[in-house]
């Protein structure tokens, strides 16, 4: 190994150490939120959302911990990271969300169904961002 090699390889393995040495890392959106508003007359709970990444114009879903939402209320997801280390998506533009809900009908939740919202601009995915205001009816 050169000596330029050897300082190259040191180099590499310190910007590692310090976090900074791949884009990758910093790819995922963290603690991103979905917000919603149930218009509905039933109580809601929201399972999954599903969204448009229209930098790599692709859908991609988040299984969310169930949110269970009665009539009238505005609700909020507890927060996910977005992507992956592998296939981030901070920065990329979200431009259409689909909201999986079911309604309670008496005792028993009833089919899977979907409300669509179109964030607005700008609409690209930042570390804390809260999307919303989706109205599920």
């Amino acid at each position: 190994m050169t000596r330029h090699m050897r300082r190259a390889a040191r180099m590499a393995a310190l910007l590692v150490a310090a976090g900074i040495a791949t884009s990758a890392s910093a790819a995922v959106c963290k603690k991103v939120k979905f917000s919603f508003r149930n218009d509905s007359a039933d109580a809601i709970r929201v399972e999954k959302i599903v969204y448009w990444d229209d930098s790599d114009s692709k859908w991609r879903t988040e299984n969310v911990k169930d949110v269970e939402c009665s009539p009238g209320d505005p609700c909020t997801t507890s927060g996910d990271d977005l992507g992956t280390i592998v296939d981030g998506v901070q920065l990329h533009h979200i431009t259409e969300i689909h909201y999986y809900h079911r309604h309670l009908i008496g005792s028993t939740w009833g089919s899977l169904k979907y409300a669509t919202y179109f964030p607005p601009s700008p609409d690209e995915c930042s570390n804390y961002r809260t999307y919303g205001r989706a109205s599920i009816k």
